[in-house]
């Protein structure tokens, strides 16, 4: 009972640190956020299905920037000068505003050399957690405008609809809808794509780049896709942004640089690494990992420590194979204290075994008729048998245990030549 508690401690101790570890290595993975309703995953199917190719980012797939008409890049961070500090506990972690870092650096060379479509991001990570649309999900309007100031578009001004679903009169159907304001667009951006209340998307030239920047991604995300004519103003505005003669659209995730500065090679696919494997190691391969790792742990405690190495026995044939029976078996008869009773259900079972192995498994038995054809069949051990069966026999609760003990093990090995003489191979009756 002891050694069942101990282990039921050291597998619940390792059930505790398992959860632990997920909670620690717990994140929204990247894969999650694709697949979510504010991903970008039924962008990229709608596109494909209306015969505009999309190809999703990938660190192994090389494309070249003249492969592509256009980049199509959703922001999900509200400041690109620093990563987002780890989440100290669920409240903070529901209300964090980035669910994808990115560098400034790596945002300033995607816009600059590829034709891109900057989608801003609207949700904080609670939407993924809850699937659901809240005004208190929403990003505060005051880190939006210290993402457009990092941009280099701090002239323009957000604004939003009454809370609720809007629908404008051309279709348009989001959950506080998410606009540019009018009367701060100036030289740097203009307006493309307009509705009443404000500017949806806009053209900005900055620095060595121009590029067209969506205010609401309720618009192109998957959840937005299915709302009221969304998915075919999506495609229209694609479709007007690309450029001619290329029919490739990159809805690129990536936090890194994955397009091929030259054109002069044809799609590849990068060499594996050892930074391929590193994947591995991650979130949520760590865990499976972990688990892994701790159930060899158990099976080795259990193994080894608690059940010991395996036991070595003699090179002495038949005599190590008897010595470790009776060894068991007077373990046995000390923990029941009714060591002749049992004895005595040995011997019986031992000649019962003997009944059906001479005349058959639907035989009565007899005793009396056994030993009549034990003399017949074994002369020359029945007589030693017979009085190793007699001395059991006489075996009662008075006797002492190391008298049961002899006269169990003189029994055995009468039995045992005659069961050679008998020639039965085994001895495991």
């Amino acid at each position: 009972m002891a050694e069942n508690r101990a282990s039921m401690l050291i597998f619940a101790a390792f059930a505790i640190l398992l959860a632990l570890m997920a909670f620690v290595f717990s994140g929204i993975s990247d894969r999650a956020i694709k697949a979510s309703p504010i991903g970008s995953d039924g962008l990229f199917h709608w596109l494909n299905a209306n015969e505009i190719e999309a190809v999703r980012s990938h660190r192994r797939t090389v494309l070249s920037e003249g492969d592509i008409a256009l980049r199509v890049l959703p922001l999900l961070d509200t400041n690109l000068y620093s990563d987002a500090p780890e989440p100290f506990d669920a409240r903070e972690r529901l209300s964090n505003p980035t669910l994808r870092d990115l560098d400034w650096s790596i945002f300033d060379e995607k816009i600059t050399y590829v034709s891109s479509l900057v989608i801003l991001p609207k949700w904080r990570a609670g939407v993924l957690e809850h699937g659901l649309l809240d005004p208190q999900l929403l990003i505060p309007k005051g880190q939006m405008a210290g993402l457009l100031n990092q941009i280099g578009i701090e002239e323009l001004t957000l604004t939003r609809n009454r809370p609720g679903f809007t629908q404008t009169d051309d279709g348009l159907t989001a959950y506080e809808l998410q606009l540019f304001h009018y009367t701060r667009l100036d030289g740097l951006c203009t307006p493309v794509l307009s509705v009443p209340e404000g500017v949806l998307l806009a053209r900005c030239a900055l620095r060595d780049s121009t590029f067209h920047i969506l205010s609401d991604p309720d618009i192109l995300n998957t959840h937005g896709l299915a709302l009221g004519n969304n998915a075919e103003v999506a495609l229209g505005i694609i479709r007007s942004l690309m450029w001619e003669g290329v029919d490739t659209v990159y809805i690129d995730t990536s936090t890194t640089i994955t397009l091929d500065v030259s054109g002069d090679e044809d799609r590849a696919l990068r060499p594996r690494t050892a930074d391929d494997l590193s994947r591995f190691l991650t979130y949520p391969f760590s865990l499976i990992l972990m688990g892994a790792g701790a159930a060899f742990l158990i099976m080795l405690w259990r193994g080894l420590a608690r059940f010991g190495p395996a036991l070595q026995l003699a090179d002495d044939g038949h005599a190590a194979s008897t010595s470790a029976s009776l060894e068991a078996k007077g373990y046995v008869l000390q923990m029941t204290g009714e060591d002749h009773a049992l004895v005595q259900d040995y011997i019986t079972a031992r000649l019962h075994s003997l009944n059906r192995d001479i005349f058959g498994p639907k035989t009565r038995f007899d005793r009396g008729t056994l030993t009549k054809k034990l003399a017949a069949l074994a002369p020359h051990t029945h007589a030693d048998f017979a009085a190793a069966l007699a001395r059991v026999a006489n075996v009662d609760a008075t006797t002492p245990t190391a008298a049961i003990e002899d006269a169990a093990y003189e029994f055995d090995e009468s039995y045992r030549r005659l069961s050679d003489e008998l020639g039965h191979v085994s001895r495991g009756h």
